[in-house]
């Protein structure tokens, strides 16, 4: 038994999420809990995930990590916390892609420029490492495989049989 490793990364363009600041909410009886914006937000981050690469759902529980790397474009020239916009991030990456968000390992956020959308746009750009054991008979079934790949690197081909958001498939 061997264990295939992939890396795949996978670039997309999502919706700005709601501020640190704007996620939480007390009632009058001073309970905390979440606003409507907020539990919209993995909603329209599954929504625009889908439209732009197809269903994901899942597709990461057996990991062994994940990077993430954001570009916030905000939709005025306000000053903001580029660190506000994280948490729901994460959150909603978590539950469209299926894995643990204690699995990410590095995070890099970026200020971009400005766009003229009214919520701005978040491009986001992760790496993550898959892991699944294989037996000996399917490992020699997938050394063609391997063979076109080490090519396809070396010619700088782009793996035609992948979704469109993704943009590397390759075997470790």
């Amino acid at each position: 038994m061997q264990i295939r490793r992939t890396l795949r990364v996978v670039r997309l363009s999502l919706p700005m999420p709601p501020s640190a600041n704007h996620i939480y909410r007390r009632n009058r009886y001073g309970s905390v809990f979440l606003t409507e914006a907020a539990r919209e937000y993995p909603e329209r981050v599954q929504a625009a995930v889908i439209e732009q690469i197809g269903n994901v759902l899942g597709i990461l529980k057996h990991v062994a990590w994940v990077d993430l790397e954001a570009t916030i474009h905000p939709p005025d020239k306000r000053r903001r916390d580029i660190d506000n916009v994280l948490k729901r991030l994460i959150d909603a990456l978590a539950a469209v892609f299926g894995f643990n968000d204690a699995v990410v390992r590095k995070i890099v956020i970026k200020r971009g420029h400005y766009v003229s959308t009214p919520d701005g746009v978040l491009d986001v750009k992760l790496r993550w490492l898959q892991l699944r054991a294989v037996s000996s008979s399917e490992e020699d079934s997938h050394s063609d495989l391997n063979e076109n790949i080490q090519k396809r690197e070396k010619n700088h081909d782009v793996d035609s049989n992948l979704p469109p958001g993704v943009v590397c498939n390759r075997l470790l």
